[in-house]
């Protein structure tokens, strides 16, 4: 029997500009809410948060799909094509 699995092997990696974006809108927002904030600044990280969401949005998931065949008890995993 054949069993075709599939995985997102660079998901952490979305997390990462997902975590980063995060961070900078947070710094923003504090420099924002300064009693005079540093335009220089807010400008700076307006457009690392720019970058970080444009690299989200363009993300592309990279996929695994593994072909798993079974005889009874025995089970052997081959990436697809390298078998």
């Amino acid at each position: 029997m054949e069993y075709i699995s599939e995985r997102i092997i660079n998901a952490a990696e979305l997390e990462t500009l997902v975590r980063a974006a995060y961070y900078d809108i947070a710094a923003l927002r504090e420099e924002i809410e300064r009693e005079s904030p540093s335009m220089e600044k807010v400008d700076e990280l307006s457009k690392q948060l720019h970058m970080r969401l444009l690299q989200a949005k363009d993300f592309e998931f990279c996929v695994e799909r593994r072909r798993t065949f079974s005889k009874g008890e025995f089970r052997s995993q081959f990436p697809e094509g390298n078998h």
